[in-house]
C-alpha cells in the first residue's frame, strides 16, 4: 500500500514535466489520494502494476488532466516517490 512520507520535506534532484491533459477511462490506480501535494511512496506489484519507466508517463498525465504537474524519483527498481504541485508552481 502506498505510505505518505511526511518525514520528506522535497523530492531529490529536479526534474520538471509538464504534459498535455488527455481523456481517458478511469485507471486501476488512486491519483486524487497520490496527487494530493504530499510526498508518497509507491511499491511496485503492490501500489502498480507496470515497470517504473513505464509509470512515470502515466503519473505526468494523469496530473496534467488535474491541472497539475508532478515529480516521480525512483528509489530503487521497486519504489519511487512521487509528489504532485499546481501547474504554475516551480517544481522543487
Amino acid at each position: 500500500m502506498a505510505r505518505r512520507r511526511d518525514d520528506l520535506t522535497e523530492l531529490p534532484e529536479r526534474v520538471y514535466y509538464d504534459q498535455g491533459s488527455e481523456c481517458g477511462r478511469r485507471g486501476l490506480y488512486d491519483w486524487d489520494q497520490w496527487l494530493d501535494g504530499r510526498i508518497w511512496e509507491l511499491r511496485l506489484d503492490e501500489d502498480f502494476f507496470v515497470p517504473i519507466h513505464q509509470f512515470t508517463p502515466h503519473a505526468h498525465r494523469a496530473a496534467a488532466r488535474r491541472g497539475l504537474r508532478c515529480s516521480v524519483r525512483r528509489l530503487d527498481y521497486r519504489r519511487l516517490l512521487i509528489q504532485s504541485r499546481e501547474a504554475d508552481e516551480v517544481m522543487s
